[in-house]
């Protein structure tokens, strides 16, 4: 089974689609709208992946590191944290075009290996599989294997 947890209604409605026309079973496919982080202590699976896809980082990290301990909590040792977000290249020029009044502000904070190590849990443990700048440092793709925790 597979569990698409995202916060923005559309993205499930596209998922559904892609389900309908590939002929999914649809008890393969649980689609959770996202409302709170309470949610994911109802949810009560180990999950195999986490695909975070821009929409962590869109406040500031300090604010979301309690979702991501408890996202990574959700992910079965074994399991990948696979994560694209803005780099901090690109942040500092986004934040410099506003600065300037040339672009219209709009948040999105930055995201690199030592960042996500720190808003994981202080226990977590992790093997890089995949940590690169893309697209002229304008995104930071990390992937990275879930391993067993330390002690604590």
């Amino acid at each position: 089974v597979v569990t698409l947890l995202d916060p923005h209604i559309a993205n499930l409605r596209v998922a559904q689609r892609l389900q309908n026309a590939s002929g999914v079973d649809p008890l393969n496919l649980n689609l959770v709208h996202y409302t709170s982080a309470d949610m994911l202590l109802t949810l009560g699976r180990e999950f195999d992946v986490i695909l975070a896809l821009d929409s962590l980082t869109r406040g500031p990290a300090e604010l979301a590191a309690a979702e991501y301990r408890d996202l990574f909590r959700c992910l079965k040792v074994g399991g990948r944290w696979i994560q694209l977000a803005p780099s901090k290249g690109r942040y500092l020029r986004q934040r410099d075009k506003s600065l300037s009044g040339s672009s219209p502000a709009s948040w999105h904070d930055w995201l690199d290996l030592p960042k996500l190590r720190r808003l994981l849990p202080p226990i977590a443990r992790v093997h890089v599989i995949f940590d690169a700048k893309l697209e002229d440092d304008t995104w930071q793709w990390l992937d990275l294997l879930r391993l067993e925790d330390t002690a604590s």
